[in-house]
């Protein structure tokens, strides 16, 4: 089995979180190998990757979609609701 390995360098700023968005290079090496795995190999650094992570930009800004509700509350909200209508209907 043939595997492509491809690297990509980053620097931060440093003193303040850095936020890097690596999905176009993620893309392009998926399209070159069909698949891929993205590591740190560092401490200080982590990947992550969240249904909302398009929150932040490079800068470690926010856009306005944080003031939206999270997952987490619409499930809550949308809990109370059944619940709400439960008790509705006795």
């Amino acid at each position: 089995m043939a595997v492509y390995k491809e690297t990509i360098l980053l620097k931060s700023h440093g003193k303040t979180p850095t936020y890097v968005n690596i999905t176009p290079q993620v893309r392009e090496a998926i399209e070159k190998s069909g698949i891929c795995t993205v590591i740190s190999p560092h401490t200080t650094c982590s990947v992550f990757f969240e249904e909302f992570v398009h929150d932040y930009n490079e800068a470690g800004a926010t856009s306005g979609i944080l003031n939206a509700p999270s997952p987490a509350q619409r499930v809550q909200e949308m809990a109370e609701a059944i619940v709400k209508a439960k008790n509705e209907k006795l």
